[in-house]
């Protein structure tokens, strides 16, 4: 019963999810001019630099990142924990996802599962989390785009689509 429901889940937040982005504007914005480098009220000091070591085991590659990042993401998840369990109330579907998910790694390619698992430990956060956290992210972007300004103002869109 709890499995159904998580599908059924799942399957109403992608239909949602479709809908309204059929209604999203096309990009009308064009690239900010002067803006390196970067000052205001909103600065916070230089972007830090991370080198993700993929000859490390999967379990360890992503640790120095998400020891800094994980007060970060543990704010975004309780977001988003908090807005679920306005529509279930009840806490059950954050239940479901943290007993549950876990239970899909085996359905993952290498090197995901030891990634996430890695990543779980690191953070704190439950491993069910961390795997929705993943799977939401394959099923509502379904590419992953970086726009830059280089140093002679030039903008660049590098773009990966995925296979799906």
């Amino acid at each position: 019963m709890l499995g159904r429901s998580l599908v059924a889940f799942v399957l109403l937040a992608a239909a949602v999810s479709c809908a309204v982005a059929q209604h999203a504007p096309p990009w009308t914005e064009d690239c900010r001019k002067s803006t390196y480098p970067p000052s205001g009220p909103t600065y916070r000091g230089p972007v830090p630099w991370y080198t993700i070591n993929l000859d490390l085991p999967p379990y360890k590659r992503w640790h120095e990142l998400m020891v800094d990042k994980a007060p970060m993401l543990k704010v975004v998840i309780g977001s988003v924990k908090n807005m679920v369990n306005t529509f279930v109330p009840s806490g059950k579907l954050m239940q479901m996802v943290d007993e549950k998910l876990p239970s899909l790694l085996g359905n993952f390619p290498g090197p995901f599962e030891e990634e996430m698992k890695g990543i779980a430990a690191v953070t704190n956060i439950p491993l069910g989390e961390i795997i929705s956290f993943n799977i939401f992210y394959e099923v509502f972007t379904m590419c992953t785009s970086i726009v830059a300004e280089n140093k002679e103002g030039k903008c660049a869109l590098r773009e990966e689509k995925s296979s799906k």
